[in-house]
């Protein structure tokens, strides 16, 4: 983050350096905040504690769910997919894979999302969290294959795709805002 003195320039200046966290969405994202020069732009202590980045992996998981089915039933209404993918862009929650989110999760889990839902559109982020939803329900119904290398629900579940999407959280939470 730089010497001492050149991070409390950053802050003063509103320029910080967080490049280090890029990777660590939810966390990237609470401390741009604290760390903002206007002590009136700063989350209160309350707002730092119900931060998505200390919510536990269950509740995370019921969050992409949640946020998935609201898309998912105003569908009618494009309006909310529509801003949720211009968002995407903005964010690049999707850019480390090019924009094509199937690129970066396993075989199996591509073949097995194909044969229960043909319709699914691999650059859209509505689409990849819907999946996200579709797997956590019908977990059981995976390849053994998939469900040794995810791992159990919520921890492990969650972590195959923190680790393929750094971003997806953070962006989904300022997103719902």
């Amino acid at each position: 983050f730089g010497k001492p003195c050149e991070r409390i320039e950053r802050i003063q200046q509103n320029s910080p350096n967080l490049s280090e966290l890029t990777q660590f969405g939810e966390a990237n994202d609470l401390i741009t905040q604290m760390i903002q020069a206007n002590p009136k732009d700063r989350p209160t202590s309350a707002q730092v504690l119900n931060h998505i980045l200390f919510w536990s992996n269950e509740k995370c998981l019921n969050f992409i769910s949640d946020v998935s089915d609201r898309i998912e039933f105003e569908q009618q209404d494009l309006t909310l997919y529509t801003s949720l993918e211009e968002f995407k862009e903005k964010e690049g929650v999707l850019n480390h894979c090019k924009g094509v989110w199937s690129s970066i999760v396993d075989k199996p889990l591509v073949e097995d999302m194909i044969k229960h839902r043909k319709k699914y559109n691999f650059s859209s982020l509505s689409h990849l969290i819907r999946m996200i939803r579709n797997k956590k329900m019908h977990y059981r119904e995976l390849p053994l294959e998939m469900q040794k290398k995810m791992g159990s629900i919520p921890d492990g579940f969650l972590q195959y795709f923190r680790s393929r999407f750094p971003l997806l959280l953070s962006t989904l939470y300022k997103f719902s805002k």
